[in-house]
This record gives C-alpha cells, structure tokens and sequence, in this order.
C-alpha cells in the first residue's frame, strides 16, 4: 500500500503537538512521583512498582519500568 504524503509543515505540526502532549504527561506523574518519594519510595525501581501498582499507566498505555520512570523524570528537569 502507498503512503500518504505529509507536508513538512503537517509533520512539524504533529511532532509538536506530541512533544507537548508528553511533556504535559510529564508534569503530571512528577506531582505522583513527588508524592510516592515523600511515602518512601525512592529509587526509580519502587517508583515503577508503585506506579504499576496503583495502575497509572504510561503515556502510551504501558507498564512503568525503572527506565520509564528515569526518562519521564529526565524530561521534567529539562522543562
């Protein structure tokens, strides 16, 4: 099948967008994030588990890992 053609103003548009999207998505799991480190859990291994646990999934709706967690948070510093 052919794919359609995207104008490099469209792909821009949409690179945008999802960077905004995840960055928002950042804010709001660092607030969660702030609030499980203040019960204890620290290292991005608990924070993963934590977050599994209570079923708040990953932006793309998956599980958390000790790497999902040290990306998000990387993210939210650079905000």
């Amino acid at each position: 099948p052919h794919r359609r053609a995207i104008s490099p103003t469209a792909s821009r548009a949409g690179v945008e967008q999802a960077r905004l999207l995840a960055d928002q998505w950042a804010c709001l799991i660092a607030r969660i994030i702030n609030d499980l480190r203040a019960l204890g859990h620290v290292s991005h291994e608990q924070l993963a588990a934590e977050l599994n646990r209570h079923g708040i999934p990953t932006l793309r709706d998956g599980t958390w890992h000790r790497t999902t967690v040290q990306n998000l948070l990387t993210r939210y510093a650079e905000l």
